[in-house]
């Protein structure tokens, strides 16, 4: 593992990633952020190519507005937005 770091933030939510030389981890962890406003920044991120293939824009089972996103590195990001 190297001292490598890198944050990330938007609209007051600040991520701090810090790189890993072990390939497992990133397959099993994810972080999930509740939004406001899941439609415009599912476009956005859309646009950007980002979109995990298993994880669209879906209103879940237990009510919530959800969609997936996957670094390069393999990190999963859920955002979500009460429906």
């Amino acid at each position: 593992v190297t001292d490598a770091h890198a944050i990330v933030e938007r609209d007051g939510v600040r991520i701090h990633f810090w790189l890993t030389d072990d390939p497992e981890i990133p397959k099993v962890t994810a972080c999930r952020i509740d939004v406001a406003g899941i439609q415009t920044l599912y476009e956005e991120m859309t646009k950007a190519g980002v979109v995990h293939p298993n994880g669209p824009l879906g209103l879940r089972p237990w009510g919530v507005w959800e969609f997936a996103i996957l670094d390069t590195d393999g990190n999963g990001i859920t955002f979500a937005e009460p429906g």
